[in-house]
């Protein structure tokens, strides 16, 4: 049985009532961000997700930058700067939801992985720590606490990847009084070392380097750092007219403090040649310095007209000081109207529309959004969603200092798109769940073969699909996922394809309080071109094309779920036992070799 946000939020913590607090069972609700809404979340599931870049455009490393600008081009609600380099760590306390639950909630999730060959750099470390809390008080007062870290040395030498994140919140929230209010405090620190690779792959064949990530490498002194604090403050003022006519007021003010450094003390001449030929005449050092100050505001209006609609306004906006390298100070504004109308129909049918209109700066930009779901029966859900947009680039707020010198003011213009998304799933058994992306872009910028950022006027046609299957027979079973993604033309080089495919076997065991998969895993990767990373920009630049499929990249995988917790123990990599040279996707970082990870999530319940 489910109980809505009005039974759990009535529940005493008297003493007299403990048992029957209890006695009850959980219920979870994530209350978003964005709205004043909030849903039933699956407790049968963990909030703590393990990160998944099947698909992504990576160093091949779990700490790693991704390529943001293939992989998101969507509209900031907020300021948006051009550093995205650390983007997949990144969270913004403005925009985290808020987990409410009946009783105290946690989950904890510990990883390691552990090298078998004798490192001749000591120590490997590659620990990844997650904590969730959620609790409730009296006067429904309800407190989140997340913590994410990452610890990584010894990939390669002299690389030390060190991120971290806490988030915690504190709200009072109840659907049956006018005022709530929610506290919020972010703390960002990710530390990345680039490692620049290896030399030359002949050090793969020497055999005092057992284990390529004991291989000597460039660049040893080169590293990125963010470090960034934010407070948020909301109050939240809810009022009835009828009784299925709601109107709720919510504002919002808080702080940002965002400071980003890539530093490379390298004692090598030559190292500086891989940012570029801008940047040759820097033959000892390479500093760039990034700090951004921001006091942002918030205002929404959620009215709900009825059980079936529902209507928004929002409205942010940013007071922001930037400053890089003592050459370049400025303050700056940006604000983002926000206006959508939602519907659910009969047989949970839901169209919404949405649209945003920004200013960033002397730039403007806008977004119009229609989305349509329907659920044809119990197993099957389509969507279509169709989108135009106008986006800032969020480049031209970045004047490239470097060593107390201008080295560029960027100067481009939108990036206009056309979108339309198609989704098909199914939980019917053997039927796949199908994604697909029509795009259309002007202006796409990038970085070209010689480092440059450019912008390319002509239109790029780009199609995106996802597959995922799951084929099982009685406890045999083909777990199958595929993402294509095809620019046309394709200038950058970012188009590939992946796949993935786990061959397995599932049991339960004493009436399925113990279930077990395991399972086979091969991926192939097939990039276009080869990319380089240029880690003073954060950004991917196409060096060769690409003939190849990487593959098959083999792992064992056992994972084992017994009560509350899930155990999973990986054998990664294993075809490195037969396959020495190890694939090398973006040049200079080539894949990891034979390892063993090992990760438990627990779930805790009082």
């Amino acid at each position: 049985m489910a109980y809505s946000q009005e039974n759990f939020t009535e529940i005493s913590t008297d003493s007299a009532l403990k048992d029957k607090t209890s006695s009850l069972p959980l219920s979870l609700q994530k209350l978003s961000s964005e709205r004043n809404i909030s849903v039933s979340v699956d407790t049968t599931s963990y909030i703590i997700q393990p990160r998944i870049f099947f698909g992504f455009s990576t160093l091949n490393n779990y700490a790693s930058p991704i390529n943001a600008l293939r992989e998101d081009w969507s509209i900031s609600k907020n300021f948006n700067n051009g550093y995205h380099t650390h983007d997949f760590m990144a969270i913004r306390g403005d925009e985290l939801p808020l987990y409410l639950s009946n009783k105290t909630y946690a989950e904890l999730m510990v990883s390691e992985a552990v090298f078998f060959v004798n490192s001749q750099n000591g120590l490997i470390d590659n620990l990844n720590v997650g904590a969730f809390v959620t609790k409730n008080f009296a006067k429904n007062i309800y407190l989140n606490l997340r913590y994410d870290r990452i610890n990584q040395k010894g990939i390669y030498l002299n690389s030390r990847n060190l991120l971290s994140r806490l988030n915690a919140q504190i709200a009072n929230w109840n659907d049956s009084t006018n005022w709530s209010y929610e506290l919020s405090y972010v703390n960002v620190y990710d530390k990345i070392q680039h490692s620049g690779g290896v030399l030359s792959d002949t050090f793969l064949l020497y055999d005092q380097y057992q284990l390529r990530e004991a291989i000597p490498v460039i660049n040893s002194q080169a590293y990125s750092k963010v470090n960034g604090d934010e407070f948020n403050y909301k109050l939240r003022y809810r009022f009835d007219i009828k009784d299925q006519f709601k109107v709720a007021l919510q504002g919002g003010v808080g702080y940002q403090e965002y400071i980003n450094i890539f530093d490379d003390q390298s004692d090598h001449d030559s190292i500086n040649l891989q940012y570029g030929s801008t940047y040759f005449n820097f033959t000892d050092s390479i500093e760039s310095h990034y700090y951004q100050r921001i006091f942002p505001f918030q205002f929404l209006v959620d009215v709900k007209m009825s059980d079936r609609w529902n209507f928004f306004y929002r409205i942010n906006y940013n007071n922001v000081l930037l400053r890089q390298n003592e050459v370049f100070k400025t303050s700056t504004f940006s604000s983002c109207n926000s206006i959508g109308i939602n519907y659910k129909g009969l047989n949970n049918q839901e169209f919404s529309l949405n649209s945003h209109f920004k200013s960033q700066g002397q730039g403007n930009g806008y977004e119009y959004n229609f989305l349509y779901q329907i659920n044809l029966s119990r197993s099957w859900v389509g969507q279509v969603e169709l989108s135009h947009s106008s986006m800032i680039p969020a480049w031209i707020f970045n004047r490239f200092a470097v060593n107390r010198s201008l080295m560029r003011s960027t100067q481009l213009d939108n990036v206009l798109e056309n979108e339309l998304k198609v989704g098909f799933s199914s939980t019917a058994k053997n039927i796949p769940s199908i994604g697909l992306v029509f795009r259309q872009q002007r202006n796409l910028f990038f970085l070209n073969f010689d480092q440059n950022l450019v912008q390319e006027s002509k239109a790029i046609r780009i199609f995106d699909i996802n597959v995922v299957e799951d084929i099982r027979f009685h406890f045999i079973g083909l777990y199958n996922k595929l993402r294509f993604i095809n620019y046309n033309p394709d200038p950058a080089g970012w188009s590939a394809w992946y796949t993935k495919h786990e061959l397995y076997l599932g049991s339960k065991l004493f009436k399925s309080n113990i279930q077990s998969r395991l399972a086979l895993v091969a991926d192939f990767i097939a990039p276009r071109k080869i990319n380089g990373f240029n880690p003073l920009l954060g950004m991917y630049y196409p060096i060769r094309n690409n003939t190849k499929i990487f593959g098959p990249i083999t792992g064992l995988l056992l994972n084992v779920q017994i009560a509350d917790l899930n155990a999973t123990i990986e054998l990664v990599n294993i075809d490195s036992f037969w396959n020495k040279k190890r694939p090398v996707i973006t040049e200079y970082y080539p894949w990891y070799d034979f390892n063993l990870r090992i990760q438990l999530l627990w779930k805790f319940l009082n």
